[in-house]
């Protein structure tokens, strides 16, 4: 009797521990679809691996940027930054070619705003979990070569003269996630292994 008891209480504590893990997994989900929501990247795709091509991505990135950045950098939404991207488009494409040509090239330049799969990307102070983004896309030419992209939104690759507080656009645990992405590597395998088995995001 005694070993039916401690039996039952093993069983039910590991479906409590189970089921506890697996509510924590699913709220990991949402913070990170929460960020994924949040945010608008700059993605510019280089004409070829060139050594010159990679350096006009890098002019036509200084460019944009240093010209458009009092345009952005005032928005209080998310949906805000989008609509605004989306207002300037044929502008920041017109600016774009007139930096190629200023520079003795001749690419085409295409320029949309698009929502695309990101793989992780580390940087000094925070990482941007893998992700379907909201983004403004910048192709070059045949769009071949190595890609640059930055964060828009929230504001971190916008020239300012402070760094933006981060709890303006994300929520604590959002900005643990981001900031502190090693104690979360667990929860990020399981979803990894949730949307393999599942065939969807959680």
């Amino acid at each position: 009797m005694r070993t039916n008891r401690l039996l039952i209480a093993m069983i039910t504590g590991l479906i409590f521990t189970l089921s506890v893990s697996f509510l924590d997994i699913v709220k990991f989900g949402e913070n990170i679809s929460e960020i994924e929501n949040n945010v608008l990247r700059l993605h510019i795709i280089a004409n070829s691996d060139s050594e010159t091509d990679q350096a006009l991505k890098l002019m036509v990135r200084d460019g944009i940027l240093s010209q458009y950045s009092d345009v952005f950098k005032n928005s209080d939404s998310i949906d805000e930054i989008v609509a605004t991207a989306k207002e300037h488009l044929s502008e920041i494409e017109e600016t774009a070619e007139k930096i190629i040509r200023e520079n003795g090239f001749f690419y085409d330049v295409s320029c949309e705003v698009v929502k695309m799969d990101f793989d992780k990307k580390e940087y000094e102070s925070f990482t941007m979990p893998k992700g379907f983004y909201n983004a403004l896309r910048i192709k070059i030419g045949n769009a071949e070569g190595k890609n640059w992209w930055c964060v828009m939104y929230p504001p971190l690759c916008i020239p300012a003269t402070t760094e933006p507080d981060l709890s303006q656009y994300l929520t604590e645990e959002e900005i643990d996630i981001i900031t502190n992405p090693k104690r979360y590597e667990v929860r990020f395998k399981c979803i990894e292994i949730g949307e393999k088995i599942f065939g969807q995001k959680f």
